[in-house]
């Protein structure tokens, strides 16, 4: 299952353009600040997953949600 939202969809994009053009062109390009985007390399493993604290709480809500509705 892939649930790629829009944040995460952003946030992998301002990773890929700062690896390609650097971090001070990202954060101006992107309208952020040079710390979020080293923060967010920091995170960066070439997926989307990088992207959350939150994504494996949604996740695991989406797999609970999806059993339960098997089991009703």
């Amino acid at each position: 299952m892939s649930i790629i939202t829009e944040e995460m969809r952003y946030r992998q994009k301002l990773c890929e353009y700062a690896k390609k053009y650097g971090v001070t062109k990202a954060a101006r390009c992107y309208h952020t600040n040079r710390q979020f985007v080293y923060r967010q390399l920091k995170k960066y493993d070439g997926t989307v997953r990088i992207i959350g604290k939150n994504l494996d709480i949604l996740m695991t809500t989406v797999l609970i949600l999806t059993t339960i509705t098997i089991h009703i």
